[in-house]
């Protein structure tokens, strides 16, 4: 396109189609209408077979958190460990004995790394076993008719690690933290992060986004700063490219306050 003129309103097609998501300028030189360009955002956005939004929150993050121990923000309020990547048998349990017949369902990635997804009745504090294996669990939600009484947790027999937590009053859980399934490769188009706490005394948060790809190590993509007084939304141009199989997390490793919560939401698109 050669010196298009975008200076006036007299130069843009008078009507939009919505079905595109770019307008049409007039090419003073060529003398045709020519579509404007396309960003890298809106062609993801338009090629995605589906997408996913995550929610984490950590209601309780400790004084003075180090770097070197980090808390994920998660429910669980801990540093997140994500299952063996060869898949692991899990189970789940409530703490509470009144939690009998409820049922939740669970969502992750089994042994190859595929989308897998299984309800469940709960049998109070008993522990119920999941079926087959599981690499990945990042979702777990009531999906019964009546309010949990307990907390509600998913851990592997191996070391009985914790790999999804609910709490009661949620019904679902919050862990800002996702795998991209074998079938897709990701793209991070947007997050946000923020924090409140009950007193007046305003607390400062570090948090890493920090992404890991298959066989790898974690490394820090996005080093984020918010407090309980200012958040921070961003929306990436040119989103963060995530392989099959690539784990992303958001993990505090800075606080000089304590008590408050951090929370973080993304967005991802699938390809």
């Amino acid at each position: 396109m050669i010196d298009p003129n975008y200076n006036s309103h007299i130069n843009q097609a008078p009507s939009r189609n919505h079905n595109v998501n770019y307008n049409y300028v007039w090419d003073n030189s060529n003398s045709y209408w020519t579509p404007m360009s396309v960003n890298s955002y809106d062609s993801i956005l338009n090629q995605a077979k589906s997408d996913i939004h995550k929610f984490g929150s950590n209601g309780d993050v400790p004084n003075q958190v180090l770097i070197e121990s980090p808390v994920t923000v998660w429910d669980f309020q801990t540093n997140y460990s994500f299952p063996s990547d060869d898949g692991q048998s899990m189970s789940i349990k409530s703490n509470s004995s009144l939690d009998i017949g409820q049922e939740i369902t669970i969502v992750g990635l089994d042994e190859n790394f595929l989308n897998k997804t299984e309800s469940i009745f709960l049998n109070g504090t008993n522990d119920v076993n999941l079926s087959g294996s599981w690499s990945r669990v990042f979702r777990m939600y009531n999906s019964g008719s009546s309010e949990l009484n307990g907390d509600v947790e998913v851990h592997s027999d191996f070391e009985q690690n914790i790999h999804a937590y609910m709490l009661s009053e949620n019904n679902q859980t919050l862990m800002a933290l996702y795998t991209i399934p074998a079938e897709y490769t990701g793209y991070l188009m947007k997050f946000h992060c923020s924090a409140q706490n009950t007193s007046s005394a305003a607390i400062n948060y570090t948090i890493h986004l920090k992404t890991r790809e298959f066989g790898k190590v974690f490394r820090t993509r996005k080093i984020i700063s918010c407090s309980t007084n200012q958040s921070d939304e961003e929306t990436l141009l040119f989103p963060l490219e995530l392989p099959a199989k690539t784990d992303i997390i958001f993990q505090i490793v800075g606080a000089d306050g304590n008590g408050g919560a951090v929370n973080a939401d993304f967005d991802i698109a699938l390809l």
